[in-house]
């Protein structure tokens, strides 16, 4: 698996968090920042975090299982598990 050296994912990171989000002017400090990224970026969460800390932000991280965990979920889950929703937890985000 590729995976870009330290300067270029510390780059990508920097322009996500220091001036894409926030409509075009990055973070501010006390802001909460969700990162949720698959197990093929891990590489990538380390560069996220750090950025989010420099601009005196708080990071929340979500983990997305890649194909074999998703997999594993379709197969084994009831129907009323498709059907759930956690809408109070997705309010409160």
């Amino acid at each position: 698996m590729y995976i870009p050296d330290d300067k270029i994912l510390t780059n990508y990171a920097d322009l996500l968090i220091k001036f894409a989000l926030g409509g075009g002017t990055g973070i501010k400090k006390g802001e909460v920042v969700v990162i949720s990224v698959p197990e093929s970026a891990k590489p990538f969460v380390r560069f996220l975090r750090r950025s989010v800390l420099e601009a005196g932000g708080n990071a929340i991280f979500l983990n997305i299982f890649d194909d074999v965990g998703m997999r594993e979920f379709y197969e084994i889950a009831s129907d009323e598990q498709l059907d759930f929703f956690a809408d109070k937890y997705y309010r409160g985000i």
